[in-house]
């Protein structure tokens, strides 16, 4: 079950352009166009394979023009300059998701994919932990090695939904990312 939705998965990636990076200043737009794909159809993937309710941040009308077959074109009017991050949300039990965050770490521009998975929740908050997937710097973002690290995970975040066993996420994340904090 699980191979088999990743090698959906990886079908949907190979359509996806590298990021085509001429310019440092232009890095993280341009990553953060090819990352916008990739989660397009991710977060497709998930509605459509398990009916799961996702959200996805910005909205999938903002970012782009749904075109069948898990094939999107980007919305080229939205400013994916001014995008620092992109999120898809599990909106059924755990709040567990999956994030693109654009940060800038001494005065360079960097790119993280990280899950973020729901410990508990308090009464006045949500308690998240932090695994990073990938991380590296925008003007050194390679497409295809985020997809690999990321691929996984995925899978096991499928296989947990599926199963209604989000510990299958929670222990793989533990085992193969590195815990980043709260």
């Amino acid at each position: 079950m699980e191979v088999d939705w990743l090698d959906q998965i990886s079908e949907d990636f190979t359509n996806v352009p590298a990021p085509k990076i001429e310019v440092d200043e232009r890095a993280r737009e341009q990553v953060m166009r090819s990352l916008v794909l990739v989660f397009l159809k991710i977060w497709m993937r998930f509605a459509v394979d398990l009916g799961t309710k996702m959200s996805i941040t910005p909205s999938d009308v903002e970012l782009g023009l749904y075109e069948g077959k898990n094939n999107w074109r980007l919305n080229e009017s939205f400013n994916f300059s001014a995008l620092s991050d992109i999120s898809i949300t599990n909106l059924e039990t755990r709040q567990h998701s999956l994030k693109a965050e654009a940060y800038r770490y001494q005065t360079r521009e960097h790119i993280r994919i990280v899950f973020s998975l729901e410990e508990e929740r308090t009464i006045d908050r949500t308690v998240m932990i932090n695994y990073v997937v990938y991380d590296s710097l925008a003007k050194d973002f390679e497409l295809e090695a985020a997809i690999e690290k990321l691929k996984p995970g995925l899978g096991k975040w499928y296989l947990a939904l599926a199963e209604n066993e989000l510990s299958i996420l929670w222990n793989y994340c533990q085992s193969n990312y590195e815990l980043v904090g709260v």
